[in-house]
Order: structure tokens, then C-alpha cells, then sequence
């Protein structure tokens, strides 16, 4: 136990030297490979991290029950009636508001590249649903629509921009009032 806390205490060290470098750049030589891919993300692509990940779990909070009481309310076992709840359209809204509100607080938090973020985090999202959502259809011995997966992926995309839009927006529309 000695040995880890005189290791932590020599690397915190180092990196107290390294002020004048971001924590991601000056980890790089860590032996996580998380680190590295961070460092990849933010410098390469623009994205960052934590933006994306808020706006992920803010999207997964509303989305994750909208899109369960969606699956619950659309099932039908009348032999292919039209006949479905209007609650549908209120679960499809709420999606839709997730997907704004999503996009709109990683695009808030990420000024270098908003709208990449807002893509990314409501993305995200819809990955982690629909892989839940596949393998259960895929358990029920339901088929997978592959054009259907990638156009709404596509969509929730489109609409996280929209919330990163709105997030810069606010962003702006705050600072300036200060």
C-alpha cells in the first residue's frame, strides 16, 4: 500500500510540473488506453468528452422511458391494424426533446466544436438504446431494419445539431448579458 501511495504521490508530481500542459496531453505515457483515445478525440476530432457524455445521459434519461412506453404503446397483436394509442406521439415528442436537450448541453459545454458534440452525444444515445432495443427484438425472434436503424440514427444526429445550436445559443445569450 506504501508503494502505491509513494507512486501517486511521484506522478502527482510530474504533473504539478506540467502546468502549462493540459492533464490529457501530460498522461499521454499512461498505460490506460482510455487516456490516449480522450487525448485522440479532443485534439483530433474536437469532441469532448465530458460534453458528449452529459449530453448522452441527459438524452438517455428522457429518451430511455419515452422509448419503452413508445415500444409498449406501438405493439400490436390485432393482425396488423392501423389502430394504435395517440400516447405514441406524445412518447415519439419526448424522444425529439431529448434529443434537443441532449444536444443542446454538449454543445454548450464544448465551445471549440458544438455541433460535432450535440451529433456525437445524441448519437450515442441512440446506439445505446437500440442495441437494447435489437437484442430484444432479435430475442423475440423480431427482425432487425438496417435502412430504418441508419436513417434514424441519421435523425437523431440531425436533431442533436439542432440542440447544439441551441445550447451555443444560450451560451452566447448568457455571456453577453454578464
Amino acid at each position: 500500500v506504501d508503494v502505491g501511495l509513494v507512486l501517486l504521490r511521484d506522478r502527482l508530481a510530474v504533473l504539478a510540473d506540467d502546468v502549462d500542459r493540459p492533464a490529457a496531453v501530460a498522461l499521454e505515457d499512461h498505460p490506460h488506453g482510455h487516456l490516449r483515445l480522450q487525448r485522440f478525440l479532443e485534439q483530433r476530432l474536437g469532441l469532448l468528452v465530458a460534453a458528449v457524455r452529459r449530453g448522452a445521459l441527459i438524452c438517455l434519461v428522457i429518451a430511455g422511458p419515452a422509448a419503452v412506453v413508445s415500444s409498449l404503446l406501438a405493439d400490436d397483436d390485432s393482425g396488423g391494424s392501423t389502430n394504435q394509442s395517440n400516447w405514441v406521439f406524445i412518447a415519439l415528442a419526448a424522444v425529439v426533446i431529448a434529443y434537443l436537450a441532449g444536444g443542446a448541453a454538449a454543445g454548450r459545454r464544448a465551445t471549440a466544436a458544438p455541433f460535432a458534440n450535440g451529433a456525437t452525444a445524441t448519437l450515442s444515445a441512440f446506439v445505446v438504446v437500440q442495441v437494447i432495443f435489437g437484442i430484444v427484438r432479435l430475442a423475440q425472434g423480431d427482425g432487425l431494419s438496417p435502412i430504418g436503424l441508419i436513417f434514424n440514427g441519421l435523425l437523431a444526429a440531425t436533431i442533436g445539431v439542432v440542440g447544439a445550436g441551441i445550447g451555443v445559443w444560450r451560451a452566447l445569450r448568457d455571456t453577453s448579458s454578464n
